[in-house]
Formats: C-alpha cells, structure tokens, sequence
C-alpha cells in the first residue's frame, strides 16, 4: 500500500516548551515536514524561543500570524500553507501539548487509506489516564458524553485528526465557531 506523506501541523500560543515536545515526537515518529501555526500574537516572542529550541531543524517551518486567528481560522490557514506547499500530503492535526505515540501517524495513515470516503481519522487519546475516543454533543441539552443520547451526534476529539485534505471541501473548520475578540475566547451557539 502506497500511503502519502503526512505532515504536521501544530497550533502554538505563547507555550514553546510543550510545543518542542510535541514537533520531537512527530519527527520522531516520521513526518515528513511540520508546520507550526504560531497564534501567539507576541511580536514573535514565542515564535523566537521556539526556534531556539529547534535549534535549526531544517524539517519545521514556523509561520507567525501578526493576529491570533483562533484555532479554527489558525488550522484552515494552516491546511493551505500545507496543500499549496506538499501536495497529496495528508496533514496530521496535533494539539501542542499531546504527544504522538511511536507508529501513531502509520496507524491513522492505513486505517484513513482503507476509507476513500472518510476525510479524517483519528486516534483514542489517553488524557491523564483517561481514554477518550468517540465523544457525542447532544446539541438540545448542551451535554458532551462518552455515550451516546438521543439526538446526540458523534464527534472526534479535536486533539489528533489525521486529515485527507484532497477529501474535504475547505475550510474544514467553520471560522465564526470559536472565535477570537479582544483577547478573549467566545464560543458561538448556533440554533
């Protein structure tokens, strides 16, 4: 089976420590480029230290956005940046505090190849000792859970998506949705 590369990308904000942690464990793990969305809008501050830390690794691009965009609007600019630079690459979605495990991104890359149809693929996640996989939102009482509700729809965890972008029709991810003003962040509700 003939897998496409994967390339990561990582939404930074002001926490260069844990995003390091985050980038090793892609490369680590293979990834053909990473690519850092850096949100931290700091005049490159967090960008900087981030470098310092890499110390030169040709395989990371940071690239500052002069505002923070959100994580919405971040990871849309960030899938562009990926498809206009490493087309028919597949991007791997990582929250910069998690850390991918050893044959992570071969696992998500054979079981998203399998589903022509599917446009993510994403892993059951250990946070803290806790194994987090399919979650369900029941929109009408506003609840999260691990089991499904009536009228409650599936959903991944936003904190590892293995993405097919030449699967989706961009954005993937609705900008209005969480939105960024005045330095604090606004969940927005919709019907």
């Amino acid at each position: 089976m003939n897998l496409p590369p994967i390339i990561g990308l990582i939404l930074n904000y002001r926490d260069a420590v844990r995003t390091d942690r985050c980038i090793r464990s892609l490369l680590n793990d293979g990834m053909a480029h990473v690519l850092i969305w850096d949100n931290s809008e700091d005049e490159g501050i967090s960008a900087n230290t981030l470098r310092k830390l890499l110390d030169s690794e040709d395989r990371v691009t940071i690239e500052i956005s002069p505002v923070n965009l959100g994580f919405a609007a971040g990871v849309n600019h960030g899938l562009t940046w990926i498809t206009t630079r490493f087309s028919g690459s597949w991007a791997l979605l990582i929250n910069n505090d998690a850390v991918l495990l050893p044959g992570g991104s071969f696992t998500l890359c054979q079981v998203l190849s399998k589903t022509p149809v599917a446009v993510i693929a994403y892993p059951t996640i250990d946070h803290g000792g806790r194994l987090i996989g399919t979650a369900y939102y029941q929109r009408h009482l506003g609840l999260i859970t691990t089991t499904p509700l009536p009228a409650s729809v599936p959903h991944a965890s936003g904190c590892c998506l293995l993405i097919a972008p030449e699967r989706m029709s961009s954005p993937l991810f609705d900008e209005d949705f969480f939105h960024v003003r005045r330095g604090c962040r606004t969940r927005l509700s919709f019907g």
